[in-house]
């Protein structure tokens, strides 16, 4: 995953500026998600300070709110910068990436074009560029932004519950080793999909480009046959890339409902022996909902950092178009 982020930055060039701000930007706002915990910790302790009969003060409830709205307004300020710098540096740089092909192959020579086929050019600054411009600082976004997420809060489970705090990054790690299997999966699967993507392309345009001659030599079932078999290629390469994913994604899930099951009965167990305290226990069973939430999004996201990375892989052979010597 750190290989595909560097590639991304070199590839978007001097616009990795704003890529980068998109995803400190949105690690900010991921901090600023966790603040509520301090909210609900201050309300324990006074519901439970309560329970012994004690009132609960006025400025425990300020107190609370005021962590409330810094939360919201950090959110909604981070995740508005985050998303404007998101969507002005992926636009600008395949709008300047296209630009370069354009011109570029003002100057290739003739026979570039009888060794390419139209179709893998056509798809290069459609579907393959659209296909970075779509997912590119997403997917830093979802997976390291998530993973920093899971490793902040675990890291402040460390100094909260120590033992809690190994349990929770015992469920990273696994989770972790899974997605290495995904990204495997995926390396195997994503190559094919975006061969018959640009195979599919190819063909449409070559129907539509030869429909006088299909109709003037009676071609219609012989054209039809050749689109149609682009169209079952590209639904079956589809098809078997989702269905992996979909088998993996599901032990990933799964890795993190069992560290969330873990703490949920580790935590009881602490406060039975007498090792933590009553709002400690509910705190950190709270928490256990939010450790991994958005961690989890990456598994889902895979699938796409592949179908990214193999983008590139094209968009780096179509930017190797030779020039005519003036």
């Amino acid at each position: 995953m750190i290989a595909l982020f560097k590639r991304l930055l070199i590839f978007s060039g001097d616009q990795k500026g704003l890529l980068l701000r998109s995803f400190l930007f949105h690690v900010i706002s991921s901090v600023f998600e966790m603040v509520p915990i301090l909210a609900i910790l201050t309300v324990l302790e006074e519901v439970l300070a309560k329970q012994q009969g004690k009132l609960i003060s006025a400025d425990m409830i300020r107190k609370s709110f005021a962590i409330m709205i810094v939360s919201i307004l950090g959110r909604i300020v981070f995740i508005n910068l985050s998303a404007n710098a998101r969507t002005l540096g992926s636009f600008s740089v395949c709008t300047k990436k296209r630009l370069i092909i354009g011109e570029r192959l003002k100057h290739a020579p003739m026979g570039y074009f009888s060794e390419n086929r139209l179709g893998d050019i056509t798809a290069a600054v459609t579907t393959t560029l659209g296909d970075i411009e779509s997912n590119a600082v997403t997917i830093m976004e979802s997976v390291a932004g998530g993973f920093i997420h899971a490793i902040v809060i675990t890291s402040w489970l460390f100094f909260y519950e120590r033992r809690i705090g190994l349990l929770s990054l015992a469920g990273l790690l696994a989770a972790l080793l899974v997605y290495a299997d995904i990204q495997k999966v995926s390396k195997k699967h994503s190559p094919r999909r975006q061969a018959a993507q640009a195979a599919l392309v190819t063909a449409v345009l070559e129907y539509v480009q030869g429909m006088g001659v299909v109709k003037a030599f009676g071609l219609d079932g012989h054209a039809a046959q050749t689109m149609n078999q682009s169209i079952e290629e590209s639904a079956s390469a589809n098809i078997k890339l989702e269905k992996a994913f979909s088998t993996m994604t599901g032990w990933y899930q799964t890795v993190f409902k069992l560290a969330r099951a873990a703490v949920l009965v580790f935590a009881p167990y602490l406060l039975w022996t007498g090792e933590i305290s009553a709002e400690k226990c509910l705190l950190l069973l709270v928490s256990s909902f939010m450790i991994y939430s958005a961690v989890e999004v990456a598994g889902s996201m895979s699938s796409v950092a592949r179908l990214v990375d193999a983008s590139l892989d094209r968009m780096e052979k179509i930017m190797a178009i030779p020039s005519l010597d003036e």
